[in-house]
């Protein structure tokens, strides 16, 4: 997963994509937190649609995500990745829409 955010943030600005290719998913399966990355910078420091209550276009550092643990009854579980999404940054805002997030 990083290396594809890296390589995807290497690609000429010029040619950047109003619709860009989600190429990963991060969510709280237990609540709120939802994070579409479309690129990296070598540093950690992610681009993408990052949702906690209002979605945005925004920055997070990836390491943070990491190591985040949510907890659930007294038990720290951590964040997934949802290893089956696909989709656009279009289809990332449908998602969050029917959810009620727009």
């Amino acid at each position: 997963m990083r290396e594809r955010l890296i390589a995807a943030n290497n690609t000429d600005p010029q040619g950047k994509d109003s619709n860009p290719e989600i190429i990963a998913k991060i969510f709280n399966p237990y609540g709120p937190g939802r994070w579409y990355l479309i690129d990296m910078e070598k540093d950690g420091r992610a681009f993408g649609l990052c949702c906690l209550s209002d979605p945005e276009l925004g920055y997070v550092d990836v390491n943070e995500l990491d190591g985040m643990l949510v907890d659930v009854l007294g038990t720290k579980l951590p964040l997934e990745r949802d290893l089956h999404w696909e989709g656009k940054l279009e289809d990332a805002k449908k998602e969050l829409q029917q959810l009620g997030f727009y």
